[in-house]
C-alpha cells in the first residue's frame, strides 16, 4: 500500500536496519545499513551513513537514486549474505533468497518482502573522515498494510536492528503513554 510522504519517515523513525537498494544497468546492489535516521519531515528527507570508498555509496552518487527497505527477521540470512561481501564482486541479490518489485516514483527495486520501503532521490553528500553522510529525500513509500496500519507499525512487528558483528536485536514490546 502506498504510505504518504507527510507519515512516511514513521517506516524508520525507531531506528531499524535498513538494506538500500541499488541498480545500474539492470542490476540491482542490496547493502545492509545501520546507521540511517530521518533528519526532516518537510521535505521528508533521511541521511546514511556509507564507508566513502562502499560500492553502495559509488551507486548512489552516479544514479541519484536509492530504497531504503526495512527487514524483519524472515530476511535476516539475506541479510547477513548481502553484509558479507561488496556488490563491486558480483550480483549479491542471486542466490540470496530474496525477491524484489520494480519501483514506483525511482527506477531502482524494492524487497518484495520487506515490511516498508522508501525511494529515495539524493539530495547531498557530505564527505567526512573515512565516512561519506548521503541524504535523501523520499519521494515514495510503501509499506504491507497488514503490518503498517493507521501509519504505525502493527504491534507484531519486529524490525532487525544490528548490535555489531553477527548480533541483532528484534523491536519488541510498544507502550503509548497519555500526553
Amino acid at each position: 500500500m502506498p504510505v504518504p510522504l507527510e507519515k512516511s519517515l514513521r517506516l524508520i523513525n525507531h531506528g531499524p536496519l535498513v538494506v538500500v537498494t541499488t541498480a545500474r544497468a539492470g542490476r540491482v546492489n542490496a547493502a545492509p545499513v545501520q546507521w540511517n535516521v530521518p533528519v526532516n519531515d518537510a521535505p521528508p528527507t533521511v541521511a546514511l551513513a556509507l564507508d566513502a570508498d562502499n560500492f553502495t555509496r559509488a551507486l548512489i552518487e552516479e544514479t541519484g537514486v536509492f530504497v531504503l527497505n526495512v527487514p524483519d527477521e524472515r530476511l535476516l540470512p539475506a541479510v547477513r549474505a548481502w553484509g558479507a561481501r561488496s556488490g563491486r564482486t558480483g550480483e549479491k541479490m542471486r542466490g540470496a533468497g530474496a525477491a524484489w518489485e520494480p519501483g514506483v516514483a525511482v527506477p531502482v527495486p524494492h524487497l518484495t518482502e520487506a515490511l516498508g520501503y522508501l525511494e529515495c532521490r539524493r539530495v547531498k553528500t557530505v564527505e567526512l573522515p573515512g565516512v561519506s553522510l548521503v541524504l535523501g529525500e523520499v519521494v515514495g513509500a510503501g509499506a504491507d498494510p497488514s503490518f503498517f496500519v493507521d501509519s504505525r507499525w502493527a504491534d507484531s512487528v519486529r524490525t532487525l536492528h544490528h548490535l555489531g558483528g553477527g548480533t541483532f536485536a528484534l523491536a519488541g514490546e510498544r507502550r503509548s503513554f497519555p500526553a
